[in-house]
C-alpha cells in the first residue's frame, strides 16, 4: 500500500491564520518572543528549526502543531468545531487525550 507523504503547509497556514485573525508580524513576535525577521521567513518559505518557537506558534493560535504544519487551516473554525462534532459522534464519545507512560516492571 502506497502512503502518501504530507504536504509541509507551516508557511501559508500561517500566513492564513494571521490574515484572517487580522494579526500583525509585528504583534504575534512580540506575543510569542520570537524575531519578527523569523516569523516572515517562515511566512515565505524557511523552515521552523526551533520546535519551542513552533509550539508558542501553534499554542498562540490554539491549533497543535501537526494541525499548523500539515492540516488544513483555511476551514474556518465553527466549521472545524462542527466536523470534530459529527466525527465524535460517528466513533463514540471522545472525551479527551491522554499521555500513557509505560513503565518496565524489574523482577
Amino acid at each position: 500500500m502506497s502512503r502518501q507523504k504530507p504536504i509541509f503547509n507551516f508557511g501559508q497556514n500561517l500566513r492564513w491564520l494571521m490574515d484572517e485573525r487580522r494579526i500583525r508580524l509585528s504583534h504575534l513576535a512580540h506575543e510569542i518572543e520570537v524575531p519578527k525577521s523569523t516569523i516572515h521567513s517562515w511566512m515565505y518559505g524557511g523552515q521552523p528549526r526551533d520546535l519551542v518557537a513552533l509550539k508558542k506558534v501553534a499554542d498562540y493560535f490554539s491549533i497543535s502543531v501537526d494541525e499548523i504544519c500539515f492540516g488544513d487551516t483555511t476551514q474556518k473554525p465553527q466549521e472545524l468545531q462542527a466536523e470534530s462534532l459529527s466525527q465524535q459522534t460517528k466513533d463514540g464519545l471522545n472525551i479527551g487525550s491522554f499521555d500513557v507512560i509505560l513503565l518496565r516492571r524489574q523482577k
